[in-house]
């Protein structure tokens, strides 16, 4: 073959194994994120004590040593992995700071003092698999800084007129809105959610800025486009929102949303249990979402709780006990 030819070929079979690999192209499925690491499994530093949590996306857990100590542990362990070390590193005997990528995954390691004598506190957390200095911004905007998981733009345009414009180019963009605080919003798009911080910058002439980091989620759990107040938690596995939505109709979307992810209700309808209704889903790997629904000034309350069959197994173990 034409040499020419064969590394044409050999460009465009690199492109394909991309897109069919689908980290590089679109945010990512849990699953996606846990085929390429699973922090539910990744082993934790010894003498650890109970994790605050341990999911696909996180762990945070105290030990006993030293930020230098742990940093070496948990580096070697990742780099087996085949994670590669980016630059910037800082490791003290106060403190350590590190960021790792895989398969444009970005994983950062941090190391703190506990505030318990010889003891660190330890965090390893996935951001995803999204590129944020690319993500769809307003004409006329520029990078102000990048770092590995976290990145800011700047723009002459007003505070609201920006915010109002990320919405539209992220939804534009097949983000999902996914709650919001008095300073930001979240959206959502597979199993990543973006948190978007736009505000003034006084330092910056006036102008205002656009802050955006990425976060990689354990699981993910659908909620309504009406959806008010929402909040998820990805150490808990946990999504709250109110709905203007009958239950009824709410028991449906779940239903058809969770089917198209593996999950099957283990009863036709809820469950009334106390002042709420209780509904259980349970996948092949036999994992479970719980979900209540209560009644709460003309709006149906909806808390979504997933737990891992492991998790679930433990649960049951201690109430035996």
């Amino acid at each position: 073959m034409n040499p020419l030819r064969a590394s044409i070929l050999r460009v465009w079979i690199g492109l394909l194994t991309c897109v069919s690999c689908g980290y590089a192209q679109s945010p990512a499925t849990a699953e996606q994120a846990a085929a390429v690491l699973n922090l539910a499994t990744f082993p934790l530093v010894d003498g650890a004590l109970e994790p605050n949590y341990q999911t696909i996306a996180g762990q945070s857990y105290s030990a006993p040593s030293t930020p230098p100590k742990v940093a070496e542990v948990l580096r070697d362990a990742l780099k087996k992995q085949g994670f590669e070390e980016l630059d910037g590193s800082a490791i003290t005997e106060a403190y350590a700071s590190c960021n790792f990528r895989k398969d444009g995954f970005l994983v950062t390691l941090m190391v703190t003092p506990s505030g318990m004598p010889d003891r660190v506190q330890v965090q390893l957390t996935n951001h995803g698999n999204v590129d944020l200095s690319k993500i769809p911004v307003p004409d006329g905007t520029s990078t102000l800084y990048t770092f590995p998981a976290m990145v800011a733009f700047i723009t002459a345009r007003p505070v609201e007129e920006t915010q109002k414009a990320m919405r539209e180019l992220l939804a534009k963009a097949g983000w999902a809105p996914f709650g919001e605080t008095t300073v930001s919003f979240f959206v959502k798009q597979n199993a990543v959610r973006l948190q978007v911080m736009v505000m003034a910058a006084p330092a910056q002439e006036g102008k205002t800025m656009i802050q955006v980091t990425g976060e990689q989620l354990s699981i993910d759990l659908p909620a309504p486009a009406d959806a008010e107040n929402l909040q998820y938690t990805d150490g808990t596995g946990q999504l709250f929102f109110d709905s203007p939505q009958p239950q009824s109709e709410l028991v449906g979307f779940l239903k058809q949303e969770l089917g198209k992810r593996g999950w099957t209700a283990t009863t036709e309808n809820p469950v009334r249990i106390g002042f709420r209704d209780h509904l259980i889903f349970r996948n092949p790997g036999m994992d479970m979402i719980e979900v209540d629904f209560s009644e709460f000034e003309g709006k149906t309350r909806t808390n979504l709780k997933y737990q891992t069959a492991a998790q679930v197994d433990a649960t049951e173990s201690r109430v035996k006990e």
